[in-house]
């Protein structure tokens, strides 16, 4: 792996070498950026210092996917953290001593499941994704497992819609940890946390970042068509600091997995387009 983003930042790096051999004085001011941590949180867009980047009116983001794809638009997100507390104790000599905090996730887990809370969220005609991803537990085979802690994740273009995802997630796993007890009625507890990784955005069809993205396209002989993401991107944060980006691929090919490759051809063609953009595009 690896085309996910080094062909991005190559793209860039490619575009100012141009743009600087050209005579950076002919060209309008260009801001460049190389946004750290995308893939652990957007934490480079989420702490970007606005005030040194200064107004920008046309911004461009270059990520994955193929090259005429612009996306406009993407899905919020927020992260959740997962403390369950049980009640220790042998498994084989006293297990009804103990409330098993594995237990009470698999309860959790299963309702959040069987309830249509878990993967695609399809409720009252609104959509979002959930997923448990993360399950950490237990020492040893003979100890009713005391302790807990998972990791999940909920989107939604709706804000409104990924809050009652959280909401239900929080609710499964209250419910599970009271009902799962020892033989002297007591049970666990849990300690829920969740905070939004980015918000949702969409830019308007006519902005002039998308204006001037489609014209880049069209330059090297390609028709661009708009997407909305389901994942998030830099423009998520960025949108947030007031910065409207455009997202361009760069021909990467199924990213995240082990077949992960670059088209070179869409690869030499967002070089051409990053370098297009700040040189005679910019004007």
């Amino acid at each position: 792996m690896g085309a996910d983003d080094r062909a991005g930042c190559a793209a860039i790096l490619t575009a100012i070498v141009e743009r600087l051999k050209r005579g950076d004085e002919n060209f309008p001011p260009a801001v460049i950026t190389f946004l750290i941590q995308e893939e652990v949180g957007l934490e480079g867009a989420r702490h970007l210092d606005v005030e040194k980047v200064g107004k920008v009116d046309r911004a461009f983001n270059f990520d994955g996917g193929t090259v005429h794809k612009l996306t406009t638009g993407a899905i919020g997100g927020e992260r959740v953290k997962i403390r369950l507390h049980g009640v220790p104790s042998h498994a084989g000599v006293a297990p009804e001593k103990g409330a098993s905090t594995i237990v009470m996730a698999a309860r959790a887990i299963a309702e959040l499941d069987q309830g249509g809370w878990l993967g695609r969220v399809e409720k009252d005609g609104r959509f979002g994704t959930s997923n448990v991803g993360v399950i950490q537990a237990g020492d040893a085979t003979n100890v009713i497992t005391p302790e807990a802690h998972l990791a999940a994740e909920a989107r939604s273009h709706d804000p409104e819609m990924r809050t009652d995802i959280v909401s239900a997630m929080r609710t499964a796993f209250e419910k599970a940890a009271t009902e799962v007890t020892n033989d002297e009625g007591v049970g666990g507890s849990v300690e829920f946390e969740s905070h939004v990784d980015y918000e949702s955005f969409r830019l308007p069809e006519d902005h002039p970042s998308i204006e001037k993205a489609a014209e880049a396209v069209r330059m090297i002989g390609r028709e661009p068509f708009q997407e909305i993401s389901n994942g998030g991107l830099d423009a998520n944060w960025l949108f947030l600091h007031g910065i409207a980006a455009v997202t361009i691929g760069c021909g990467q090919r199924d990213i995240h997995t082990a077949d992960e490759t670059l088209d070179i051809a869409d690869y030499l063609d967002a070089c051409r387009i990053a370098t297009w953009l700040i040189t005679d595009g910019a004007n």
